[in-house]
C-alpha cells in the first residue's frame, strides 16, 4: 500500500477480489504478517509477466501516439555488414522498443529496384553510376576490397600479377538477379563463376573454385588463419579498391521517425573500419 501510495484496505479489497476471480487462495491469513500461499507463489510468476505485457502494451500505444513506425525493412548487400552496424542498431533498439527490424540481404544491383518496389524502406549498397529520379542516394564512404584465393591455388605463389596472368583462372564475381554485375569488381579472367551475396563467394573461393574480389574485412580472417593468399596485380596502386558506399530511400516517400533517425545514422556506417 504504501509503494502504490493507497490506502491499505483499497490494496485488501483489491487482494480479496482477486481471489474472488480466480478462486484461488493467493494469501495465508493465519499469521499476524500474511504470506503468499504455495498457490499464490505459482500464480505470482503469471502476475509479473501479465504486468510486464501491461507494460510493453503501453509503450507500443505511446510508439503509435508517437507515428513510430511498427516494422523498419533494410535491405543491403551482405558486404556491408560491418561491425558498426551492430553498434547502430543497438542504439535503434534502445531508441525505438517497439520498432521492428527486417534485414534482407541482395546483391547491390537489385537494391534499387527493391526500394523502388517499396519491399524495403533503406538500402545500403555499393553506389551506382547511374542516376535515378525515383531513389535519393546518399554517398557515405567507401569500402576496401582485396584480391584473395585458396593458399594452394596456382596464383597463390605469385610475388606480381599482370593482367595476362589471371586469364586463364576462374574468376568469381557477385551478380544479381537481373544478371548485373557489382561494380565492386571487374571481370579479368575468360572464365567466371557468380554469386547473389559474398559469404557465398567466401566460401567458393574457400572451396578452391577461383579467386575472387573480396570485402578487406571478410577476407582478413582466413589471410590471418592461412586459409587465404592475397593477390598483388601490377596495375594496383598500394591503396586497395574501394568502391563508393551509400544508401537508397524513395524519393517520394515520407519517412517515419524511426526510419529517418536510421537513415541518419546509417551514414556512419563506414567510419573508423577496424
Amino acid at each position: 500500500a504504501r509503494k502504490l501510495g493507497r490506502v491499505q484496505s483499497a490494496v485488501s479489497q483489491g487482494i480479496a477480489v482477486l481471489e474472488d476471480d480466480l478462486n484461488v487462495e493467493l494469501f495465508d491469513r493465519s499469521t499476524r504478517k500474511p504470506t503468499l500461499t504455495a498457490d499464490g507463489e505459482r500464480i505470482l510468476t503469471y502476475a509479473y509477466s501479465i504486468l510486464q505485457q501491461l507494460d510493453e502494451l503501453k509503450a507500443t500505444t505511446q510508439a503509435i501516439h508517437r507515428g513510430e513506425e511498427a516494422l523498419v525493412r533494410i535491405a543491403m548487400d551482405d558486404a556491408l555488414a560491418l561491425p558498426s552496424l551492430t553498434r547502430i542498431l543497438t542504439h535503434f533498439s534502445a531508441r525505438f522498443p517497439c520498432t521492428e527490424i527486417e534485414i534482407i540481404n541482395k546483391a547491390s544491383t537489385d537494391i534499387t529496384d527493391f526500394i523502388k518496389a517499396n519491399r524495403a524502406e533503406i538500402g545500403i549498397t555499393f553506389c551506382d553510376t547511374g542516376m535515378d529520379t525515383d531513389v535519393h542516394e546518399c554517398f557515405i564512404g567507401h569500402l576496401p576490397f582485396i584480391a584473395v584465393c585458396r593458399a594452394d591455388h596456382p596464383l597463390a605463389t605469385a610475388k606480381e600479377l599482370q593482367l595476362t596472368d589471371l586469364l586463364p583462372h576462374r574468376e568469381i564475381m557477385l551478380r544479381g538477379e537481373a544478371g548485373i554485375h557489382s561494380n565492386t569488381s571487374l571481370k579479368l579472367s575468360s572464365v567466371c563463376w557468380y554469386a547473389s551475396d559474398y559469404t557465398m563467394i567466401c566460401r567458393m573461393v574457400e572451396d578452391g573454385f577461383g579467386w575472387s574480389m573480396l570485402p578487406e574485412h571478410s577476407a582478413q580472417e582466413g589471410i590471418r588463419s592461412g586459409r587465404f593468399v592475397r593477390l598483388n596485380f601490377s596495375f594496383e596502386h598500394n591503396t586497395p579498391w574501394s568502391p563508393p558506399v551509400g544508401l537508397v530511400i524513395a524519393r517520394n516517400k515520407a519517412l517515419g521517425p524511426a526510419t529517418s533517425w536510421l537513415f541518419s545514422e546509417l551514414k556512419s556506417l563506414t567510419d573508423h573500419q577496424d
